[in-house]
C-alpha cells in the first residue's frame, strides 16, 4: 500500500473532514454530521474483473433514517481513484454501479437521496 493511500479510521475521518470542509453546494456538515459513524472496513466483490476480487471500502455514514441499510463509504478503489466516495447498502455484496461513486462526499450526499433540500440550478455532479 501506498504512504498515500487511508489505511486507518483516522486517516478515513481526515478525508471526511476534507469532504465536509469543500462542500459548496449544501450544508453538509449540518446534515451529514449526526450520521457519520467511526469508519469500518467492509470487502466489496468487484465484479467487473476476471477473476473477481475483493476491495477494501470504508463505511463512514450511517443513513438508515433514510433507506434502510442506506451507507456511504470512502474506496480508493472505487470506480477508480477519481471517485472515490461511493453509496453502499448494508445488503450490497459488491461494489456497485459506476454512478453510485462520486468524486465528492457532497455529491455521494446528494444522490443518495438523503438530501431533500433543493439545489441550485447549475448544480452537477462534479
Amino acid at each position: 500500500m501506498t504512504p498515500m493511500s487511508p489505511q486507518t479510521p483516522e486517516e478515513i475521518k481526515q478525508l471526511v473532514e476534507s469532504g465536509l470542509e469543500v462542500a459548496t453546494w449544501i450544508p453538509l456538515r449540518e446534515v451529514l454530521e449526526p450520521y457519520l459513524t467511526e469508519p469500518y472496513v467492509r470487502s466489496l466483490r468487484w465484479p467487473y474483473s476476471k477473476p473477481v476480487i475483493e476491495v477494501t471500502c470504508w463505511i463512514v455514514a450511517d443513513l438508515s433514517h433514510h433507506q434502510e441499510g442506506l451507507t456511504l463509504a470512502y474506496s480508493k478503489y472505487g470506480h477508480g481513484s477519481h471517485a472515490p466516495w461511493g453509496i453502499v447498502l448494508a445488503s450490497d455484496t459488491h461494489i456497485g454501479r459506476d454512478d453510485s461513486w462520486f468524486a465528492y462526499l457532497e455529491d455521494a450526499y446528494i444522490n443518495c437521496g438523503a438530501w431533500k433540500g433543493s439545489l441550485p440550478e447549475e448544480y452537477e455532479i462534479r
